[in-house]
C-alpha cells in the first residue's frame, strides 16, 4: 500500500521557469494519471471499510491538489504571448516585404490600412491567410507569411490570367453569342443586359464553341471560367477599347444606384495603375461602330 500511495503522491515535482510547454508537459500528464488511480481507487473503495475509505479519499485528495495547474498556466500564457508577438511582427514584415518586391519589379501598388494594392489586385490580409481580388471578384485565398513569397504567388496568378486563351476577337464574338443567348431566354432589357446576368450565359456560349466538350459533353470535358477571369479579360481587352476589326464594339451602360445597392454590377481591375478605382459596369450590349 505504501508503494502504491507513493506512486499517486506528486512529491515536489515543480516547474522550471523558463520550460517550454513541451519540457513540462509529461510532468503535467503524470500528476494527471496519478489524479486518475487516485480517483479510481476511490471508486473501488466505495464496497470497503470506512478505512479503506479514509485511505482512499486521502491519496485523492493528495493527488488532486498535487494538480495545481497555477505554474503551467502563467508559462503557457507567457509562451502564447511570445509567439502571438512573433507571429504579428512577421505579419507586418510581409506587407513592408511585399511592396519592397513590388518596388524592385516596377509593379504600380498602393497601401491602405488593411489592404493594398499591387499592379491589379487588392491583396487582404488576416493573419496568414491572404485573399487575392480582382475589382470585384475574389480570384484566390492561401496561406503566406513571407512577403517575397507573396509577391511570387500574385506574378504567377497574373501569369496564368493572361495565359488564358482568349484573344480580343473571340472574347467580343463570345460576348455576342452570349447577348443572344440572354435575349432567347428573356433576361435582356431592350437588348442590354446586365453584366451579372451575361456571365453565366459567357461559360455556355465559351462551351458551345469547344469542339471537345459538344463531342462528349461531361464534366470532364468542361472548361472552367470564373468570374475573375471574366472581369480580367474585360479590363486587358478593355484598354484599348472593347471593338473588334469587324466594326463590332461592346458598349457598357453605367449602373444606377438600385443595381449597385442589388450587387448586380462589376468593377473592372485597374491593371495598369495602382489596381484601385476601376470602371464600374451595369448593361452591356454590342452595336457597331
Amino acid at each position: 500500500m505504501a508503494g502504491e500511495q507513493g506512486d499517486l503522491l506528486l512529491g515536489n515535482e515543480t516547474m522550471i521557469p523558463g520550460e517550454s510547454a513541451s519540457q513540462f508537459l509529461p510532468d503535467v500528464l503524470k500528476r494527471l494519471e496519478r489524479a486518475r488511480k487516485a480517483l479510481g481507487l476511490v471508486k473501488k473503495a466505495e464496497v470497503g471499510s470506512v478505512a479503506e475509505k479514509i485511505n482512499a479519499l486521502d491519496k485523492a485528495i493528495a493527488a488532486l491538489r498535487a494538480l495545481d495547474p497555477v505554474p503551467e498556466i502563467s508559462e503557457l500564457e507567457r509562451e502564447h504571448s511570445v509567439l502571438v508577438e512573433d507571429r504579428d511582427e512577421a505579419l507586418r514584415d510581409r506587407r513592408e516585404n511585399l511592396l519592397q518586391s513590388a518596388q524592385v519589379a516596377r509593379w504600380p501598388f498602393k497601401r491602405l490600412k488593411e489592404y493594398d494594392y499591387v499592379g491589379g489586385f487588392r491583396v487582404n490580409y488576416k493573419l496568414e491567410r491572404v485573399t487575392l481580388v480582382l475589382g470585384s471578384e475574389l480570384l484566390t485565398t492561401f496561406e503566406e507569411t513571407d512577403g517575397g513569397s507573396l509577391f511570387s504567388r500574385i506574378q504567377e496568378e497574373k501569369s496564368k490570367l493572361d495565359e488564358f486563351p482568349f484573344a480580343r476577337d473571340a472574347f467580343i464574338e463570345t460576348i455576342k453569342t452570349a447577348i443572344h443567348i440572354a435575349r432567347c431566354h428573356g433576361t435582356d432589357r431592350n437588348g442590354k443586359v446586365p453584366i451579372r446576368s451575361l456571365y453565366p450565359m459567357i461559360v455556355l456560349a465559351r462551351q458551345s464553341h469547344d469542339r471537345r466538350f459538344l463531342k462528349r459533353p461531361v464534366a470532364r470535358s468542361f472548361k472552367d471560367y470564373t468570374m475573375a477571369q471574366f472581369v480580367y479579360d474585360l479590363a486587358r481587352f478593355g484598354r484599348e477599347g472593347w471593338k473588334t476589326d469587324t466594326g463590332d464594339r461592346l458598349c457598357n451602360q453605367g449602373p444606377n444606384m438600385a443595381s449597385i445597392a442589388k450587387g448586380a454590377t462589376v468593377i473592372l481591375p485597374k491593371l495598369d495603375g495602382d489596381g484601385s478605382g476601376g470602371e464600374q459596369l451595369g448593361v452591356v450590349w454590342i452595336d457597331r461602330a
